[in-house]
């Protein structure tokens, strides 16, 4: 089971503008398939805040929903814009926040970070990261050791990984739920969403509130963050929903399940993907072929990966942009 990373971090923001490759160029569609913006570009990001950052060669700059640059191809990596910044890295290889017009108001000084999120972002200098304000003052102190990555706030809580196991911070840096759960993923540091995160003790999954109460012991082989009031769990029968009460409400009957956006879910047998609403109906028929991932809808779409490149697919079940790699 797997949650879709730009939908998940998307902070709630439904886009307009969605990215496809032609020829190895990138552009954008609306949702009806329609090319907005040319593909003419060597990578690009997703619409954020009105801009999205658009590579040409190795240097990075930010244009609008027209195509055109707005920011200058000034850097040599840049990030999605995040409550009003984005990260962008300078001549020096260090990292700080611009605003929208491009100018640095979080001078470079990072070996890297992340984006601002519940109105901080963590920030790596030499080994060790905490978390700054949109001023750049630190809130939390350079305190815990940077391996790959480290967690955003969201709902007021932050994962933390000490000595192998996970626990979750307040915004003042206080540990308030003890690091005492199982570190499934050394990429993967959990979210709060609706109240609540999946959390993991002796191999089986449950979730546990803000105050770290359980909500649904870990008796799940596996299971994916509540989104719209559902979250899918895996069980030995298969793969089917609980609500916030932790009641089974749509039963394990699925090979796999996603998560809910726009009152949607993905499910799939072996190898089709269809999709159900939040009673558990089917409204597109199990169909399309399964290859990595599963699909959300996210702004009127839901973008499905193959090996012949990505394809984009409606409410009504019908495919407004599939394209075939040459």
């Amino acid at each position: 089971m797997e949650s879709v990373g730009d939908f998940e971090g998307s902070q709630g923001q439904r886009p307009s503008l969605f990215p496809v490759s032609v020829n190895g160029k990138f552009g954008y569609i609306d949702a009806r398939g329609a090319v907005v913006i040319e593909p003419r570009f060597d990578g690009v990001g997703s619409f954020a805040e009105g801009l999205a950052w658009a590579r040409i060669g190795e240097r990075f700059g930010y244009i609008n929903s027209s195509g055109s640059y707005i920011i200058p191809l000034n850097f040599h990596d840049a990030w999605t814009f995040s409550e009003g910044l984005a990260l962008a890295q300078d001549e020096s290889f260090l990292y700080g926040y611009i605003d929208r017009s491009g100018a640095y108001v979080i001078e470079p000084q990072y070996t890297f970070g992340g984006r601002f999120t519940d109105g901080l972002a963590g920030v790596v200098q030499g080994e060790r990261y905490g978390y700054i304000d949109p001023l750049g003052a630190f809130v939390i102190p350079l305190t815990f050791p940077f391996q790959v990555a480290f967690g955003e706030f969201w709902e007021g809580r932050a994962s933390v990984k000490i000595n192998g196991r996970v626990g979750y911070l307040d915004k003042t840096g206080a540990v308030v739920i003890p690091a005492e759960y199982d570190d499934f993923d050394p990429v993967v540091f959990p979210r709060f969403r609706d109240g609540f995160v999946v959390a993991r003790r002796e191999g089986k999954a449950g979730f546990i509130d803000r105050a770290g109460k359980w909500l649904s012991p870990p008796i799940f082989e596996d299971a994916l963050p509540f989104s719209e009031g559902l979250a899918a769990v895996r069980t030995e029968e298969g793969v089917g929903y609980v609500n916030q009460e932790g009641e089974l409400v749509i039963p394990p009957q699925y090979d796999d399940g996603g998560m809910f956006s726009e009152g949607l879910a993905s499910v799939r047998d072996a190898t089709q993907i269809g999709f159900i609403n939040r009673t558990g109906a089917v409204i597109i028929e199990m169909t399309i072929e399964y290859h990595w991932e599963m699909p959300v809808f996210f702004g009127g779409v839901a973008r499905i990966r193959t090996p012949d490149g990505e394809r984009y697919l409606n409410r009504q079940g019908e495919f407004v942009w599939k394209l075939k790699r040459p």
